[in-house]
């Protein structure tokens, strides 16, 4: 997440959910924008109305997440205690040092052979607009890209399958990637419904 100030030269704060069928990993929203921690509050767990969140937020939207992955970077403690209040008990919040392991370009090579090998889904473009600009991010990732928000949370994903994803194992596997998601969809409810 970004810090301070949202404004058109402030970094941007990205938060994606991702789920995973067997070693396919598919990318199923994101929110990525110039935003402050009170609107990502706001986006994250619904607007606060007499005095409570009302709810209706990406939380509740992905109820089903059992696992949310918070960079210690900028604010990054404030949203883990933050969210800590308002998450299901059912879900396991992970401190991420954003320093450890290396550099972010070393740590997002480290999880390429599972792009490259095509395990990755990400929803139609048509229907979800923000997946040109995840990709056009990607392509540019490491060529000196202004922003690698995007790229993070993607490695951050990926990074945390790992092993049951078989990570440097891969032999490329060509299906239709819509029916892919379609299935992704169908077994953890699309955006706005809960299981």
């Amino acid at each position: 997440s970004a810090f301070g100030e949202a404004s058109g030269d402030s970094d941007y704060t990205c938060v994606e959910v991702w789920g995973r069928i067997g070693r396919k990993a598919y990318c199923l929203d994101q929110i990525h924008a110039r935003i402050t921690f009170t609107e990502l509050m706001t986006r994250m767990l619904g607007p606060v109305v007499d005095g409570r969140r009302a709810g209706g937020g990406f939380v509740e939207r992905w109820i089903a997440c059992t696992t949310w992955h918070i960079e210690q970077a900028s604010n990054g403690g404030a949203i883990v205690s933050t969210l800590r209040e308002h998450m299901p008990r059912t879900a396991t919040i992970v401190s991420v040092d954003p320093r450890g392991d290396g550099s972010k370009l070393a740590k997002a090579v480290a999880v390429s052979p599972v792009v490259e090998g095509g395990y990755v889904y990400l929803p139609d473009p048509e229907t979800h607009s923000w997946v040109p600009g995840l990709v056009e991010e990607a392509a540019q990732f490491g060529a000196g890209a202004p922003h690698d928000d995007r790229v993070d949370c993607v490695r951050m994903a990926l990074s945390h399958f790992g092993a049951r994803i078989g990570v440097g194992s891969f032999v490329a596997e060509r299906k239709p990637a819509q029916a892919e998601f379609a299935a992704a969809a169908r077994r953890w409810g699309a955006p706005g419904t809960m299981r």
